[in-house]
């Protein structure tokens, strides 16, 4: 934190009823079920063999999925209601953590989305051809360059953003963050922040999986219509021998593109807006802070933000609803939470009302 003796800027608040309730209520209700969804998720996808599958993209993607959802709720609402009811207490603390969550927010959204461009492009090659597979070695390879990535192009954020002091100044303008003395160069600002982040993050994901996803789908549908008799017959003492494990795989296969499918095209409509957004910024972006005063531009940027964090909380019934093998899971995992959790509080109560049934269970036991 820098102190800096400095005129007392107004203050005039940020936030309205709408914001308010598209943030705070909706942001924050979302982010909750998120949370609980995914971390839902991860206790069902503990019996199966992630680290050696495919599934491991989705495990870690539940996993950014959750630290993603607290991040937003430590920026935007948290925020808005210091903003809006005037807290101060609340006000001194998001000043202060702001650089550190918003810098680890940055990373896990851009990790995630490399993550689901990692598994689009691992899809696209098992499609060329059905024999194709990928080493557990070689996923790991990649997770680590989807690491690398997302920290190079985003790490970089906690060296852009400068907490300044007033003392001076009253409550509510005696803390101020601000862009560093780095982001004050103009390539840097104009070339590194603006173009090669919008590209990196933006566009060029966005296009990779709609055509990834696009080409992955042709090429399955080239497999079964052309190759597929083929197969049968080259392979049939095999298949004959083996039917039950040649349909599991073709089945865990066709479950694995569908889920992913899904996945992508829940990613690209949630991203549409911050797409048009980004587009709008490079053609003209006057044009967006003149409309309404600004707040149009703003309620647009809030409407972009709750639809992105939004895909989040979509992963575990698209993966219900797609793959077999973790439909299975979850009704397990649902199945030991609750039913048998009921079972046993049954069970307790008639013990506690018939003192015959609980001396014979103890003795049965």
């Amino acid at each position: 934190m820098i102190e800096i003796n400095d005129t007392c800027a107004e203050d005039p608040p940020q936030a309205d009823a709408f914001r308010m309730i598209l943030i705070v209520i909706i942001g924050t209700v979302v982010c909750s079920l998120g949370i609980v969804l995914n971390t839902f998720l991860l206790l069902s996808l503990r019996r199966l063999d992630v680290f050696r599958s495919n599934i491991l993209y989705l495990f870690l993607l539940a996993c950014l999925d959750i630290l993603v959802e607290l991040c937003f709720m430590l920026i935007f609402p948290a925020s808005l209601v210091w903003d809006y009811f005037r807290v101060e207490l609340l006000y001194t603390c998001w000043h202060f953590y702001i650089k550190y969550v918003s810098t680890v927010g940055q990373v896990l959204i851009a990790a995630s989305t490399l993550l689901i461009v990692a598994a689009s492009f691992e899809r696209y090659i098992c499609s060329l051809k059905s024999s194709i597979q990928f080493s557990p070695q070689r996923r790991f390879l990649f997770i680590s360059i989807v690491g690398a990535c997302a920290l190079f192009m985003k790490g970089s954020v906690f060296f852009e953003l400068e907490l300044q002091s007033l003392p001076h100044c009253p409550p509510f303008q005696n803390l101020r963050l601000d862009l560093s003395e780095i982001t004050r160069s103009e390539s840097y600002k104009t070339i590194w922040m603006f173009w090669c982040r919008s590209i990196f993050n933006v566009f060029l994901p966005f296009s990779l999986l709609l055509i990834l996803n696009s080409l992955t789908i042709t090429n399955l549908n080239k497999l079964h219509s052309n190759g597929f008799q083929s197969v049968l017959v080259e392979q049939m003492p095999s298949l004959l021998r083996r039917n039950s494990e040649a349909c599991a795989a073709r089945r865990r296969k066709r479950d694995a593109t569908r889920t992913l499918a899904a996945l992508i095209t829940i990613y690209l409509l949630t991203n549409t807006l911050n797409l048009l957004i980004t587009i709008m910024e490079f053609i003209n972006p006057d044009v967006l802070g003149s409309l309404g005063e600004g707040w149009t531009y703003k309620y647009l940027a809030d409407l972009s933000s709750v639809l992105t964090i939004s895909s989040t909380a979509f992963r575990l019934p698209v993966y219900f609803h797609c793959n077999g093998d973790i439909r299975a899971q979850i009704r397990h995992f649902a199945k030991a939470c609750f039913i048998e959790q009921n079972e046993k509080k049954k069970l307790k109560k008639l013990t506690m009302h018939h003192p015959i049934v609980s001396s014979s269970t103890e003795s049965v036991l």
